[in-house]
């Protein structure tokens, strides 16, 4: 994940627009095989970089693999970014066409959104990540639900995962321990885009839902400690999870993980908690 770039063109024809909207208005508008393509392909550059875990992130449904059952489906929120548009001039593509594929990996789709959006050229500061923390959830469900019937007039479905910069999401932590939310579902695909992504979804979880603490476990072999260790996280725990060497099972303790992981090796979950 990066986090930094050169200051944003204003010139450019593009624009950047986040949507947050909980995880039912997703799946009404018949959306989850483009996310769950979305998520493993981000999940898929450390599983593929690492070797450890050796299934997607997705491997049945999102209810299923990000442990919703239909009672919190409200209370499970995504954001994502969306580039709209098309380049300016200014930025230099000329006539070269970039062509996108099911197939690409992550690193291939991060490498073509910036032949296609050159750094510099995407201006993020009029977009929603400045939206005001007074604005109440209602309002940001109506303008959100209006800006992907938009985009979803205006693109196919097919190619609407192309237009997607970066995922992030939250759930209630616990069912006994109200304002705590846990982040999954964290993808980039572009500069700047993580660190944007999290900083609007902790600033919509302490202000539009009361959260008071931000939780997230991460692999520890995916070298991911140090990326929330500088965003602020506590260390709370760590987990060993054993595999079985011929069914690549877990076995044993599992951390909480959902279940249908296999992996190569034996594996650290690592808890974290950001105080907001």
């Amino acid at each position: 994940m990066t986090n930094s770039a050169p200051p944003p063109s204003s010139s450019s024809s593009a624009r950047v627009e986040i949507i947050t909207l909980p995880i039912s208005h997703f799946l009404k508008f018949d959306l989850e095989p483009q996310l769950i393509s979305i998520i493993n392909r981000g999940y898929n550059k450390p599983r593929f970089k690492y070797g450890v875990i050796d299934t997607p992130r997705v491997k049945k449904s999102l209810m299923d693999d990000f442990q919703i059952d239909l009672e919190m489906m409200d209370d499970v929120w995504v954001s994502l970014v969306f580039v709209l548009g098309k380049p300016g001039k200014e930025t230099g593509t000329g006539k070269v066409e970039v062509k996108f594929d099911s197939k690409d990996s992550g690193s291939e789709l991060t490498r073509k959104l910036i032949q296609k959006y050159p750094i510099g050229s995407l201006n993020f500061d009029n977009s929603s990540f400045s939206r005001e923390t007074t604005e109440t959830i209602d309002s940001i469900i109506t303008k959100s639900t209006q800006k992907l019937h938009q985009i979803l007039s205006s693109t196919t479905t097919t190619q609407i995962e192309f237009q997607i910069l970066g995922t992030i999401a939250i759930k209630p932590y616990s069912t006994t321990i109200p304002q705590n939310y846990t982040i999954t579902a964290y993808t980039s695909f572009y500069p700047r885009i993580s660190i944007l992504l999290f900083n609007h979804i902790t600033k919509f979880a302490k202000h539009q839902l009361g959260a008071k603490k931000i939780w997230i476990d991460v692999i520890e072999e995916h070298d991911l400690v140090e990326f929330y260790d500088k965003l602020g996280f506590v260390f709370v725990e760590r987990v060993t999870c054993k595999v079985d060497p011929v069914s690549k099972a877990l076995v044993g303790e599992d951390g909480g993980l959902e279940g249908g992981i296999r992996a190569n090796s034996d594996f650290h979950l690592v808890l974290m908690y950001l105080d907001l």
